[in-house]
């Protein structure tokens, strides 16, 4: 396809390094994006993003479309994948944080285990391109319950909509003692978020490089 032979040959592998340098750039946008715009907002704004990159690769009539929806796709993936991590992180407690990061990441890995059997079957290069990305409009599901960080609502002095929230975690969960349904949180209860929020939002791409 595109007559990729020959002297064109080398725009093959070209595919995969268009998709790693999207990558990169979307691992160091996701955090700002998502402290700026919110944890929902990111996830589902840049899914919408993604999914165009994809349908251009699938749809694309010349290579060079091709190549840049793989970029998009680079670039929007770390922001959906990371930035959901995130949210899981947040709304759980210390004692099982690890236990829901390594099971959200378990789905991942039984996906990519999915793949060389969704590939035996499918042998057209376009048609199983098309059986893994058209499932990514089954991800805008995750508008209807995923709802924003608490964290994050309340680095943004939101605080009824984090109670709202924590109070429905808890009653789904059933847990007697849910938060007050008043306009604040309790002064102490307050501070100490803020405090924690404010600490974490000093930091940024320069603070790994600080020992």
């Amino acid at each position: 396809q595109w007559d990729l032979v020959c002297g064109e040959s080398w725009k093959v592998e070209m595919i995969s390094t268009f998709y790693m340098a999207g990558w990169l750039i979307g691992c160091i946008i996701t955090g700002p994006i998502s402290d700026r715009f919110g944890r929902k907002t990111t996830v589902l704004g840049c899914h919408a993003v993604r999914c165009i990159g994809a349908y251009m690769c699938l749809y694309s009539p010349i290579y060079e479309l091709f190549a840049i929806g793989r970029v998009i796709m680079g670039i929007t993936s770390p922001n959906v994948n990371l930035t959901t991590y995130i949210i899981v992180a947040e709304i759980t407690s210390m004692e099982w944080r690890s236990t829901f990061g390594v099971s959200w990441n378990i789905f991942n890995a039984v996906a990519g285990m999915m793949i060389p059997w969704i590939a035996y079957f499918v042998r057209d290069h376009f048609n199983l391109m098309a059986v893994y990305m058209w499932p990514l409009v089954l991800y805008f599901a995750y508008a209807f319950f995923l709802d924003e960080s608490p964290r994050w609502l309340v680095s943004q002095g939101r605080e009824e909509e984090a109670i709202k929230i924590l109070n429905r975690i808890a009653k789904v969960n059933k847990v007697s003692e849910g938060l007050p349904e008043g306009s604040h949180f309790k002064e102490e209860r307050a501070k100490r978020e803020v405090r924690e929020v404010h600490q974490l939002s000093q930091c940024n791409q320069a603070c790994l490089f600080k020992f």
